[in-house]
């Protein structure tokens, strides 16, 4: 009797060890794009760098560490925008990837603000559909971009912007198609 005491006590512990463990797991994935259902293709025109598509589920964590991958198409000007408000708001970072007909990236505080960081390159493979990483690290008051493994962009803020959850996209003089969730194959 005991040992079957015992022995249902320890499958009860594993249990809840699962439960726990299932949770934690959970809230990780789950901590960087909340809209993780479908694939989803934007294709937007020529937008001057306006943010024009926001959307109530394009959501990425509100604390600690923010990423975001995405593929885009474009000859130059990729805009990926973050802000507290689900619209273009100031404060917001304003990621300019590819500008200036793809010789310059730079991060701002504001859509069309001035520069907080920036750098003299723009995207490999211009017009070929590319993978891209922004990670928003609050705790370090950093903002990384990637186009796979490659840092574009590594700048320190020592001002964060605190609470940014919502995130658009735009361009600036050329189509720009971007895919969120996607299989390179979509």
């Amino acid at each position: 009797m005991k040992s079957i005491s015992k022995n249902v006590n320890f499958l009860i512990l594993i249990l809840i060890i699962s439960v726990i463990t299932s949770k934690l797991t959970k809230k990780k994935l789950t901590s960087t794009i909340k809209n993780k259902q479908a694939c989803f293709q934007h294709e937007i025109g020529a937008q001057s760098g306006q943010y024009r598509s926001w959307r109530q589920d394009w959501t990425v964590s509100s604390s600690g560490v923010r990423t975001l991958s995405f593929d885009a198409r474009a000859n130059n000007d990729i805009h990926v925008a973050f802000s507290d408000q689900n619209g273009t708001n100031d404060p917001m970072y304003e990621i300019v990837i590819g500008g200036w007909n793809n010789g310059r990236s730079t991060i701002r505080r504001r859509s069309q603000g001035s520069e907080i960081c920036a750098v003299n390159r723009g995207f490999a493979n211009p017009g070929q559909r590319s993978t891209f990483t922004v990670t928003l690290n609050e705790d370090q008051k950093r903002i990384t971009v990637n186009q796979g493994q490659d840092t574009i962009l590594d700048c320190t803020d020592y001002s964060f912007i605190q609470n940014l959850r919502f995130f658009d996209f735009s361009s600036w003089n050329t189509p720009i198609t971007y895919w969120i969730n996607c299989s390179p194959l979509s």
